[in-house]
């Protein structure tokens, strides 16, 4: 049973495309820019807050971080980069760009 590309990298990942823009908050056709700026925003905002200086005594702080979501959004943003990464070759290689046409090359290109 042969699959898509795309199928491939959602069994990949273990998450769709849709699923990857929803957690970063981002539309398909969105620059890679703005991508990545959520996903920074998104991770940061889920990291554990740096050691207090100085240890509070008394009230105990619930933590605002999660692992969880932080390794989701990790995923989301590997996910659409993968996608873009399987759409990319969609253009000629740049070395088929680059090579003289037989003619040009020396002795004619003729053997």
């Amino acid at each position: 049973m042969s699959s898509s590309p795309t199928d491939q990298l959602t069994r990949q990942y273990r998450m769709t495309l849709d699923e990857a823009n929803l957690i970063l908050n981002v539309k398909r056709e969105e620059s890679l820019e703005q991508i990545l700026k959520n996903y920074e925003h998104l991770f940061k905002t889920n990291s554990p807050p740096p050691p207090p200086e100085k240890p509070m005594r008394g009230k105990a702080s619930q933590p605002t971080h999660s692992h969880y979501l932080q390794s989701k959004v990790f995923r989301a943003r590997e996910r659409i980069e993968a996608e873009r990464k399987l759409q990319e070759p969609s253009a000629p290689p740049a070395d088929a760009q680059t090579s003289p046409p037989p003619s040009e090359v020396p002795g004619g290109g003729k053997s």
